[in-house]
């Protein structure tokens, strides 16, 4: 079994079972001790689990729940809409792309359709769909197990692994929000470790997220400001805000309501 396939699981397993020995992990994996103990502390150190004395606990997630899908996507629909179409003009014919779940990656998916030689993974059935109405696109679909009946997204540790086979040019990925100190962050453990794992193999990391996730924190973080090279956002956003990505030397780009664009 793999490494990132075993967390995953030791993660299903401590979720389900609230509060788990260290010995108990090693009888049910079927490893040492001291494997235990490194996948916990790694587990630990992303704040998935809570490492204690002699094994580790469920995080009660302290943070507001997810809404559904069907619900998110009709959420600043507008600006999504504007902000995806900035997003797919960033893809060049030829490009090899990946796309999450998340709800402005979809409307960047819908205004894919006049790209050439395209080759697009995803996670996500909805962008899947709207992929692949163009004829001149390869979509890939990543494996896994479905996340949400209304979202339809892949997640697991088959999804991750499958990742590890690809370089992409470009990542376009979506957040639930962008804090100042822990970066982009997320509410559930599969999507976040998903996320890594795209980041991880992306030359380029354009995130798409309209301005009212500007300053939300969440259970788990997705990556540094390091990570994202472009933000891509609507003019709702602060001064404050725009000064403060800039100051971590990313380029902003800002989709106005008449659809010009500035770029700090």
């Amino acid at each position: 079994m793999l490494s990132s396939e075993r967390k995953m699981l030791v993660i299903e397993y401590i979720n389900k079972n609230g509060t788990v020995t260290i010995q108990e992990l090693a009888s049910e994996f079927s490893v040492s001790e001291m494997t235990i103990r490194r996948d916990l502390e790694d587990l630990d150190k992303q704040n998935i689990i809570k490492r204690i004395y002699g094994g580790a606990m469920k995080i009660e997630e302290p943070f507001r729940i997810k809404l559904p899908f069907e619900e998110r996507k009709d959420q600043f629909l507008e600006e999504k809409r504007r902000i995806g179409r900035v997003a797919a003009s960033l893809v060049m014919d030829r490009d090899t792309i990946l796309l999450d779940s998340g709800t402005t990656c979809l409307e960047t998916a819908k205004h894919l359709g006049d790209k050439n030689n395209l080759f697009a993974i995803t996670n996500s059935i909805p962008n899947a769909i709207e992929l692949s109405t163009n004829k001149n696109c390869d979509v890939f679909m990543m494996g896994g197990f479905i996340k949400e009946s209304n979202q339809l997204n892949l997640v697991g540790s088959h999804a991750i692994d499958i990742l590890d086979q690809f370089s992409v040019d470009k990542l376009f990925l979506g957040a639930m929000g962008i804090h100042e100190k822990r970066g982009l962050v997320y509410y559930e453990v599969e999507e976040t470790l998903i996320r890594k794992k795209m980041i991880e193999i992306a030359k380029k990391v354009y995130v798409v997220i309209d301005s009212s996730k500007f300053g939300r924190d969440g259970l788990f973080s997705i990556g540094s400001f390091s990570s994202i090279n472009t933000i891509i956002t609507d003019d709702k956003i602060s001064e404050e805000q725009i000064d403060f990505v800039t100051s971590k030397g990313i380029k902003l780009i800002i989709v106005s309501e008449n659809d010009t664009e500035s770029i700090s």
